[in-house]
């Protein structure tokens, strides 16, 4: 598919790849910036890898649905988009609440 070829959606799409990455970047780095406290940096890591993962799988998914051209077409997309907006939730979610656990015993403290 050369540039030329591409309409709105295709466009639309590849930018979404490019905001799933660039939102799977700033979750990996965000621990490294103030004022994270350093005792939520090893409980977050992990976490935080899962989220950076999850948000690259479902940017490589808008990937293939530039060429499948529909994001239920094939069926496989379709599944893949799901278990990774799920995944999503679930991880974003965790560590919402872990953020709020820890702010509540900084502000007792």
């Amino acid at each position: 598919m050369r540039f030329e070829d591409w309409d709105l959606a295709v466009l639309i799409n590849a930018c979404e790849v490019l905001i799933w990455m660039g939102l799977a970047v700033v979750v990996t780095l965000r621990p490294l910036f103030p004022p994270v406290q350093p005792a939520q940096l090893p409980s977050e890591a992990r976490l935080r890898r899962w989220m950076a993962f999850a948000l690259v799988l479902f940017g490589l998914s808008d990937a293939v649905e530039i060429w499948s051209g529909a994001w239920w077409r094939p069926w496989w997309l379709l599944v893949w988009k799901t278990a990774c907006v799920f995944a999503i939730c679930v991880i974003g979610s965790v560590l919402y609440l872990r953020s709020r656990e820890n702010n509540a015993h900084i502000s007792k403290s």
